[in-house]
């Protein structure tokens, strides 16, 4: 299993599976510093939790750009980094919005505590961006 799983971290080849797995450990770090970043605000700064949680999602965006350019996709659409990063940015734009957006209906209406509702927000807001990065970003070469 373990040698599956470090073939699948280290193949470039275009496989699915393996930019699943690469995109989610990338996210599992940009989520620790997303986190960390929310409850800092939240604890210490007094920030509204949407507000918060938002800001974390964006402060988050950096670290899976650079390691979807470098170790996630296989392909690039784009070969101007600038309209990429563009892109990237306005796609993190959008998963801060959904963020915002889904933090309010689970932590405001629904009463979920901010932690709860950010973990689940969280899995949603991924899904998202995956799929919208892959489609945008890195799904074949540019063809301009």
């Amino acid at each position: 299993m373990w040698n599956r799983i470090r073939r699948l971290l280290s193949r470039r080849d275009g496989a699915l599976s393996g930019q699943i797995l690469r995109y989610v450990l990338s996210g599992g770090l940009a989520f620790c510093i997303d986190f960390g970043f929310m409850v800092v605000l939240r604890e210490w700064g007094n920030v509204r939790e949407a507000v918060a949680a938002a800001a974390g999602n964006f402060v988050g965006l950096i670290i899976p750009y650079i390691l979807s350019v470098v170790w996630i996709f296989d392909r690039r659409r784009f070969t101007n980094v600038y309209v990429e990063f563009g892109l990237f940015f306005l796609i993190g734009l959008s998963g801060t919005a959904l963020t915002y957006v889904l933090m309010r209906l689970f932590s405001g209406r629904w009463g979920l505590y901010y932690m709860v509702a950010k973990l689940i927000t969280v899995v949603l807001v991924t899904l998202w961006n995956f799929a919208v990065k892959k489609a945008v970003l890195f799904s074949h070469p540019d063809r301009t």
